[in-house]
């Protein structure tokens, strides 16, 4: 069993400078897991279509997956999660922590609605596969007029997930690991200009580049070898800012706080997935203080606070 707790909340904050931005906490808490929980899906280079989990399937998925267990190299498998398929070494050199794949999802869920009403003001409309038009009633000939001109001028420009949005977000993963949230946001987050995938180890951005390739995102998807604060400090500039700025730290975030506020723009989105929700919650005041430079009040609203 895999015991998983998520709680996101969003506020608008401002910053010294009289910027505002949105702060979007997507906290996780789970326990380890045991030998008898199930196994990551993986794809086997050694399976042949009939032993593969992919029988019973199309031609075109099964003859998809035999092109995928072709590109492996040797000691490596395929852990599919959203519509990406990641790659990874059989020695533990990358992080991945497959529990967390709820949280993944909802971080794609709230960067897409984020995309949709920011772009909206820049003249693009976001498309989602599956998703029904939305019916729109008005009680005034003024405010239909409104409605056609506005729904007339986001027809201009048609943003969908997977394609290069010239005027879409800009977003960057900070501690990018295996690449595998900047790849999911390409293949399922519409609207985007670019990914700016990064981690300060040289395996994880080699194989960063690898999955973009691997996933046909590497138009999206850019991979860097930096220190996160620095890379953050230097794209403080107005015409620089990110939309998106998206950190999973191990453990606190508290030493990349700075530099993700000032380095996220006008109205941008900061998300940030951590494993600090007990001192944050109130569990410990002095480590909280150490850590963030306040003390948090231990109540029953200590999430939503």
């Amino acid at each position: 069993m895999l015991w998983r707790t998520a709680l996101i909340s969003s506020c608008r904050l401002f910053h010294p400078a009289g910027r505002s931005f949105r702060w979007s906490i997507i906290a996780s808490a789970h326990r380890r897991q045991s030998s008898m929980d199930p196994a990551v899906p993986a794809i086997d280079p050694s399976c042949t279509p009939a032993e593969s989990p992919a029988s019973g399937m199309s031609s075109d998925v099964t003859g998809s997956l035999e092109t995928m267990a072709s590109d492996l190299l040797p000691g490596e498998t395929v852990v599919r999660e959203g519509k990406a398929s990641i790659l990874f070494p059989s020695a533990n050199e990358v992080f991945y922590n497959p529990v967390q794949e709820f949280n993944r999802d909802l971080t794609c869920a709230v960067i897409t609605e984020f995309a949709r009403d920011l772009l909206a003001q820049r003249g693009v409309r976001v498309v989602v596969p599956g998703e029904k038009e939305k019916v729109l009633v008005s009680l005034s000939e003024e405010s239909n007029e409104a409605e056609e001109k506005t729904g007339a001028e986001e027809l201009k420009v048609t943003a969908t997930a997977g394609e290069k949005c010239e005027h879409g977000l800009r977003v960057l993963e900070g501690l990018a690991a295996s690449g595998l949230r900047s790849v999911r946001f390409a293949l399922e987050v519409p609207g985007l200009q670019s990914v700016t995938a990064n981690d300060f180890s040289s395996k994880a951005a080699a194989l960063i580049a690898r999955n973009a390739q691997y996933n046909r995102v590497s138009h999206l998807v850019q991979a860097s070898c930096r220190d996160a604060s620095m890379l953050m400090y230097e794209k403080r500039g107005k015409k620089e800012r990110y939309d998106v700025i998206d950190l999973d730290p191990y453990g606190s975030p508290a030493s990349f706080l700075d530099a993700a506020v000032q380095a996220v723009g006008e109205g941008g989105l900061l998300c940030v997935t951590c494993t600090d929700m007990a001192v944050m919650a109130g569990n410990s005041g002095e480590t909280c203080y150490g850590k963030y430079g306040s003390i948090s009040i231990k109540a029953k609203y200590c999430h939503e606070m």
